[in-house]
């Protein structure tokens, strides 16, 4: 990440930024994700 800052700038700390790569999720998919990750899993029985 420092070496990236250090040569692109401010620029590479933006989310939408995926260092020539296209980002894999869609803006509406975000949510989604944050959702799964912070619903607690059910108890087993």
């Amino acid at each position: 990440m420092i070496h990236w800052f250090n040569a692109i700038g401010p620029a590479c700390l933006n989310p939408q930024w995926a260092a020539w790569r296209p980002s894999l999720l869609k803006p509406g998919d975000e949510d989604f994700v944050i959702q799964a990750a912070t619903t607690r899993t059910a108890e087993p029985d």
